[in-house]
């Protein structure tokens, strides 16, 4: 299925854009972005894939399919758009505007217009440009100091040297709430509590970064955390627990632990915890 960066048959694609297959898959694909939490075995035959044709690459195409899933509209900033114009005469639809969750221009400090042209599909070649389309998806919003360091995030690791590959685990994530005296050491995470928390780090809007709601982040947020856990989690996902991580500051008392409750008299529902995590 064609795709804003992806691609296929490289080697031809390389050779008429007087190219290197490497350099081609580094600055213009979604390739280091997407295998970036990958295993060493499971990049190399990702790599394998993305330099073969037919059949054989099959297992690239899917790659990139998980990256598109989460981006369904092209976005532009218009002050790039304006600039790009003015430099080469055209502009063009830049990487850093089109990874997923990603809703703002970090270089210009301006929310990103999302356009009703698809990223994927049939119906995602076109020849229009973003100088073309002024005034089409006009954001008002103000970015936020999360939208800023996952736009950065994101950017930087689709900017990696290709086969850098990162080691996010359960014990990873779990080191990292202890250290923020998030979470007692050996402690149970209450799942509950611990979604709430990321909620709250994304304003409470998780449809900006492609989540419907809260019980959406609910069936994957826990699992990072979770020792034993052996799912390949999308580089999104990792980015989303990774920036709020960082913004937030020490807690002065663990509040991700997990309580027993008495189930006999507590009826279930959603933690009222907004108000507790200020920090």
């Amino acid at each position: 299925m064609p795709g804003l960066f992806g691609m296929c048959h490289i080697k031809r694609l390389s050779d008429s854009l007087r190219l290197e297959p490497l350099t081609l898959l580094q600055k213009h694909s979604v390739l280091p972005y997407a295998t970036a939490f990958f295993e060493p075995d499971q990049y190399e035959r990702c790599l394998a894939s993305a330099l073969s044709t037919g059949q054989s690459a099959l297992a690239f195409s899917a790659t990139q399919q998980d990256v598109f899933e989460r981006v369904r509209w092209k976005q532009y900033c218009h002050q790039c758009a304006r600039r790009d114009l003015n430099d080469f005469g055209e502009s063009y639809w830049h990487r850093a505007h089109n990874l997923p969750g990603i809703i703002v221009c970090i270089e210009h400090g301006q929310m990103l217009r999302r356009t009703p042209l698809r990223t994927s599909g049939a119906n995602a070649w076109t020849y229009k440009l973003p100088h073309e389309l002024c005034g089409v998806g006009a954001n008002h919003h103000r970015p936020n100091d999360f939208d800023f360091k996952f736009a950065q995030s994101s950017i930087q690791l689709a900017s990696n040297k290709l086969g850098t590959q990162i080691v996010r685990g359960a014990a990873w994530y779990r080191q990292r709430l202890v250290d923020k005296n998030l979470l007692s050491v050996n402690h149970p995470i209450c799942s509950d509590t611990l979604t709430a928390w990321l909620f709250q780090k994304m304003s409470g809007n998780p449809q900006r970064f492609g989540y419907r709601d809260f019980a959406e982040l609910k069936r994957w947020i826990p699992l990072m955390t979770r020792p034993g856990t052996d799912i390949p989690f999308s580089p999104t996902k990792h980015l989303l627990f990774e920036t709020a991580l960082e913004l937030s500051q020490a807690h002065s008392l663990p509040i991700l632990d997990y309580k027993k409750v008495d189930r006999t008299v507590r009826k279930y529902c959603r933690p009222r915890i907004f108000g507790s995590l200020n920090q």
